[in-house]
């Protein structure tokens, strides 16, 4: 007995390996690249993004050993059932209590990891993520600014600058505070700008320029051959001591400290300590859900068994963050919500167990090999190899495998993403008091987000699991055999690229920017303290030859509070800055209210008048929301100057070129998956090269990533940050698959 539960146990081991580290590379690849979206926008040096993503890590891997485990079981326990193993043991006199006790064994070793990750690694990787990133923030300097993007150092200090004029800038304009709290705006035709490393001060120089300096009674004007301005930027605090919020204490640190605190504080400390405890609980309970699920189910029909399985897994996590949320702000006893959870779990689990306890043989879960949901999609003798390719049976049926499992995989991913954005934020949801209806809707709006994270992912893992299959059933080698080389294949699978970089195209051009913009609409109208919305500060854009300043909007962005607006000319001189206390969206632009209007004449005041710039209520909201989606076409009005900008010209010029490089990425995945078709050939092992395969293929994503940071920011062009990763991996590709044709030909 003891030689069959080491067996069972290795038999474990590895796959869940692989699988932990697969998820933990997928769901760690998701998050660098949204944080490198998030260093561009910021202009937070690169370097800070290995430190960062160590710091994310034991987070990450504590959400993939639940994942990789379920997975892992599923897995192996099909595999035994397929091969009549678990017949064989049965045969033996072996119950499926017996059988399972390994498997239980296992995954409470599994367990201990998952508590030792989440008791003190994921405390340690919280308190490192937030002194790094505030160091990232602190040392996004003046050195990388590009021309045209407005430079915010601080809340009350704007830079900006049209151009670089040699060792400087040209037509330079600061907005800052001065010594007395006072505001002043002062524009150069030329000037310099550097950043003491030191004290963090910024020394803006300008030349042949004018300052506007407002006073509590009027507005003074001075125009100067040379000024020096020194101005200090408020930095964050970047370190700390560890335990300034309690989910960076370590779970024995949380219980020494929890007999200290009071009302509210205590609730929280009482909802983690509890929830760490039973995620790492839960796991133990996970072959009892499994093992009978899928022994009631012949293989054709599994789907029904993993599929119930897998919604059990996730909602028992989901269970145990809510009932963590709830209990964190007091909304519900951390106890008393837990202990619904765990009876919940207790009294399915137990369920399952004892209705296939008879497995292998008759039970009552054998009703659910009856249940066919997915009966018209699967492709029978007889039956044309849908979806389409009239007259192509091969070509139909290679690409409905491709894509079938590239669709399974695009359906597991995003629910795992979603699992993972609704662990993020769901303190923040059951905070303003959401419903199931408004977790539904969250879950809605933040899709197409998650979309774009998995597509390309999804594009790679479904033909790498497509071929593997029919390379492990020798369908591959028949294939082969018939005569039909590399690129004869790739010509009958050209469908599911297509429509991937499709779907790619559509969801990152119709469905996610207004997706995000009404997310925004939402999330402010769903705060139940809108007012500390750190949105609705002040913002800047330019619009046209104007450089706007906007205190406030309204939800609906048809107006705007607080205006003032600043023309220049080409050199950068001040021609009129323009005071409003509100401006309404009209047909033919955005109507002022009575304003105050200071010329190099003078100051006068100006009745109700019309601001004819194209500005919609949309990009309003984008910016006082900070909505960064935009689409290509958002992206060129910015350009033309009919649309408000934020960024350099660079920036919206790659946004450009992304729309139309982007659906090229589910070619290149598919090219880098072909070469596993020969793995047996060369000799090497299946899973090695679907390992390479799966390396090559996210080593694409992260390449494809800091190309795009990189011209996001203007150090490298447009045209390369857009088109050089899926042009170099593509041809890498290529290289290796007319290598496999000409082994293919000459053997």
């Amino acid at each position: 007995m003891r030689l069959l539960s080491r067996y069972l146990a290795v038999s474990l081991a590895r796959p869940f390996l692989i699988l932990s580290l697969c998820l933990f590379t997928i769901m760690m690849l998701e998050r660098a690249l949204r944080l490198i979206q998030e260093m561009a926008m910021l202009g937070m040096p690169i370097g800070h993004l290995a430190p960062m993503l160590a710091s994310l890590a034991p987070a990450y891997l504590n959400l993939a050993i639940p994942a990789a485990l379920g997975s892992a079981l599923t897995l192996i326990i099909a595999q035994m059932a397929t091969g009549r193993e678990i017949e064989a043991m049965a045969g033996n006199g072996l119950s499926l209590g017996r059988i399972a006790r390994p498997l239980i064994a296992a995954s409470l070793l599994v367990a201990m990891l998952s508590l030792v990750v989440g008791g003190w690694g994921e405390p340690f990787g919280r308190h490192g993520w937030r002194t790094t990133r505030v160091a990232a923030l602190n040392a996004s300097r003046i050195q990388n600014y590009q021309p045209g993007a407005l430079y915010r150092p601080d809340a009350h200090t704007l830079l900006m600058a049209d151009r670089i004029a040699g060792e400087g800038f040209g037509g330079l304009f600061l907005s800052a505070l001065d010594a007395d709290g006072q505001a002043f705006a002062a524009t150069g035709r030329t000037g310099r700008v550097r950043v003491d490393a030191q004290t963090g001060a910024m020394t803006v120089t300008l030349n042949d320029g004018l300052m506007l300096a407002d006073r509590p009674t009027d507005t003074r004007t001075v125009q100067f051959d040379a000024l020096e301005i020194v101005q200090p930027l408020t930095l964050d605090q970047a370190v700390w001591a560890r335990g300034r919020d309690h989910k960076e204490l370590t779970l024995p640190e949380l219980i020494a400290r929890r007999s200290a605190q009071h009302g509210t504080t205590r609730d929280a400390y009482d909802a983690e300590i509890l929830s760490r405890l039973m995620r790492a609980l839960s796991l133990p309970f996970v072959p009892l859900i499994i093992l009978p699920l899928i022994l009631a189910t012949p293989p054709a029909r599994r789907g029904v068994a993993i599929f119930i399985a897998v919604t059990l897994i996730i909602s028992t996590h989901h269970g145990i963050n809510f009932a963590k949320n709830l209990g964190a702000v007091g909304e519900a006893r951390p106890l008393a919500a837990m202990a619904v959870v765990a009876t919940a779990m207790l009294t399915v689990t137990a369920a399952i167990w004892l209705a296939g306890r008879g497995q292998p043989g008759p039970s009552r879960l054998n009703m659910l090999g009856r249940i066919d949901v997915l009966g018209n999609l699967r492709l029978r003798a007889g039956q044309p190899h849908a979806p389409a390719l009239p007259g192509h049976t091969l070509a139909s049926y290679l690409a409905w495998q491709a894509g079938k499992y590239a669709l399974v995989v695009l359906v597991s991913l995003t629910l795992l993403l979603q699992l993972v954005d609704v662990i993020d934020n769901g303190e923040r949801l059951v905070r303003r008091h959401a419903d199931f209806a408004d977790f539904l809707s969250y879950l809605g709006l933040r899709l197409p987000r998650v979309l774009l994270q998995a597509i390309p992912v999804a594009a790679l893992a479904g033909p790498l699991f497509a071929f593997a299959r029919m390379r492990s059933t020798e369908e591959m080698t028949a294939i082969q055999a018939g005569g039909i080389s590399p690129f004869a294949m790739l010509k009958m699978l050209w469908p599911v690229p297509l429509l991937l970089g499709l779907l790619l195209l559509f969801v990152s051009e119709v469905a996610q920017p207004p997706a995000e913009l009404r997310f925004a609409r939402w999330w402010h109208a769903t705060d139940p303290n809108p007012d500390s919305d750190s949105d609705t500060g002040p913002r800047w854009f330019r619009i046209g030859p104007d450089l706007v300043m906007a205190g406030g909007a309204r939800a609906d962005g048809r107006a705007m509070t607080a205006v003032t607006i600043f023309r220049r000319t080409a050199e950068g001189d001040l021609l009129s800055r323009t005071s409003t206390p509100v401006m309404h969206k009209v047909a033919q632009g955005w109507l002022m209210a009575p304003s105050r209007q200071w010329t190099p004449q003078g100051v006068r005041t100006r009745p109700e008048t019309l601001w004819p710039v194209p500005l919609t209520p949309d990009a309003v909201i984008r910016e006082f929301r900070t909505v960064p989606a935009i689409t290509a076409r958002e992206a060129r009005r910015a350009l033309d100057a009919n649309s408000l900008a934020t960024r350099a010209p660079a920036w919206y010029e790659t946004r450009i070129q992304l729309a139309l490089s982007t659906p090229f990425g589910p070619l290149v995945m598919l090219l880098l998956a072909m070469p596993i078709i020969f793995a047996g050939q060369r000799g090497g092992s299946l899973v090695r090269s679907m390992f390479v395969a799966g390396f090559v293929g996210l080593s694409f994503l992260v390449a494809d990533g800091l190309c795009r940071v990189l011209a996001l920011t203007g150090q490298i062009p447009a045209l390369a940050g857009a088109w050089a990763a899926p042009v170099l991996f593509g041809l890498v590709a290529l290289w290796l698959l007319l290598g496999a044709e000409r082994i293919t030909r000459n053997p």
